[in-house]
């Protein structure tokens, strides 16, 4: 769950890994707008930019689905609150990994995440991404569960 300008953006899963939908409400638990809705493939976030304008999530496009959630495609999306419009923000993603755990820089300009093959078992990365340019740039090597402030 994620906050910013007076909304609250919620991650919604089902029974199963693979139901999940990322659901966009006013403070007094309105439900104002759909983020993500339920699909193929699962989703981590959600993330508001510094001004609420934005929020991050990670979707996982490749249409496989296993019992275990295990994911193969994981991909960067920004939704942009005033128009409801998601788009994809990857980059240059390697194949065969996926990309997670995405926040806001400070200032907006850059997205940090952690990328990883998606074996499940390989060293896990962080890298930064360019929202202007679209180009990632690792910042450390063997690390995980980040946070930029």
């Amino acid at each position: 769950t994620a906050t910013g300008g007076g909304k609250v953006a919620a991650r919604v899963t089902g029974s199963a890994p693979y139901a999940t939908s990322i659901l966009l409400y006013n403070l007094d638990g309105l439900n104002v707008g759909l983020v993500m809705g339920d699909g193929v493939g699962g989703a981590g976030g959600p993330m508001f930019s510094i001004d609420g304008s934005k929020i991050i999530y990670t979707k996982d496009v490749s249409g496989f689905e296993s019992a275990d959630g295990r994911q193969l495609d994981s991909r960067l999306f920004l939704f942009d609150v005033a128009s409801q419009n998601s788009a994809e923000v990857s980059g240059l993603k390697p194949d065969g990994t996926n990309d997670f755990d995405a926040r806001f820089s400070p200032d907006g300009a850059f997205i940090i995440f952690t990328n990883s093959n998606n074996d499940g078992i390989s060293a896990r990365n962080i890298y930064k991404i360019a929202l202007a340019t679209q180009i990632r740039t690792q910042v450390f090597e063997d690390a995980q569960m980040i946070d930029w402030k």
